[in-house]
């Protein structure tokens, strides 16, 4: 009973061995023709051409080409207002006889006729009055003027009419910085020269020119070269002119030097005193630094500097 058992499961064991091996390589045979087809699947077609992919193919994402962004274009913008300082007007040209110098040349045709007996101004006390004739300029009468504002000196400028209907900014910045204007002709004419008529006629063109910049005349007269007779000298009194002469010549009109010229005022000058300057209308680059000098002197001895009643 026991050798039947023991051969009973002898071949149940080797039955069950050889199902397991007819199993195992059954699987094994399945599995290599399932590789084989994946293999045939995915090999590519024989004799196909090197630039050809087959259907299954991946075909690789084209990049699209990259556009640069257009440079903007600048953007139009108003261009800055450029502050431009204005050229000064031509300078108005007066006929060279009558303007060469303010004192008649030793050469003069017609000798001109001086009084002596013009009364001066009253002495007051540590005042010195300085006068400018000739202009007003563009360019020096300003000149001029950034002096005396330096110093917080007045002074009178005997203007020229046609200069002033020129230049009637000039006048304007006179006023307003406190120092008064007087008649010097509208062409600077020697006045003993002229008729009666032309006289009044150049006196008031001037003092017209005057009111028309600063908006009220004057009534204090220079006579050009200083050239005054008896007759010119009842005519102008009797339109309601005072006449100003001067004590003290600064020379600037035929010195071209600001040492000279500052010499000269320095020796000559007393309280009281009305010095002459000029103001235009050639170059007066020596009497604006001489003026400097004069104004450093005497105002560091106590002077001071007023503007004739005008």
């Amino acid at each position: 009973m026991t050798i039947r058992r023991l051969m009973a499961l002898t071949l149940f064991a080797l039955l069950f061995l050889g199902s397991t091996l007819a199993i195992w390589a059954l699987s094994r045979t399945e599995s290599s023709a399932s590789d084989q087809v994946l293999s045939a699947g995915l090999a590519p077609a024989p004799g196909a051409a090197a630039g050809n992919a087959s259907s299954n193919d991946i075909a690789p994402e084209e990049t699209p080409p990259v556009t640069p962004e257009p440079i903007p274009e600048p953007v139009a913008t108003e261009p800055a207002e450029v502050v431009r300082v204005a050229e000064p007007p031509a300078l108005v040209q007066i006929p060279a006889d009558l303007i060469s110098t303010p004192t008649p040349d030793s050469a003069t045709a017609v000798p001109l006729p001086f009084l002596t007996n013009i009364p001066a101004v009253p002495r007051d006390g540590s005042v010195v009055y300085l006068t400018f004739d000739d202009g007003p300029d563009p360019i020096y009468t300003n000149q001029v003027l950034d002096v005396l504002a330096r110093y917080g000196a007045k002074a009178t400028f005997f203007v020229i009419g046609n200069s002033v209907d020129a230049y009637p900014g000039v006048v304007q910045r006179m006023i307003n910085e406190g120092h008064t204007v007087g008649n010097h002709t509208y062409y600077h004419e020697a006045l003993p020269l002229q008729e009666p008529d032309h006289i009044a006629q150049t006196l008031g063109a001037t003092d017209a020119a005057i009111a028309r910049a600063v908006g009220h005349k004057t009534n204090c007269l220079r006579p050009p070269y200083g050239a005054m007779d008896q007759r010119t000298f009842d005519l102008v009194r009797g339109q309601g002119f005072t006449v100003h002469m001067w004590e003290v010549d600064s020379e600037d009109w035929k010195l071209n030097d600001s040492y000279a010229i500052a010499s000269n005022v320095l020796a000559a000058t007393d309280l009281g005193d009305r010095i002459l300057f000029h103001d235009g209308p050639s170059n007066r680059a020596a009497t604006v630094g001489a003026l400097e000098s004069v104004l450093q002197v005497l105002t560091n001895r106590g002077v001071r500097f007023n503007a004739l009643d005008c």
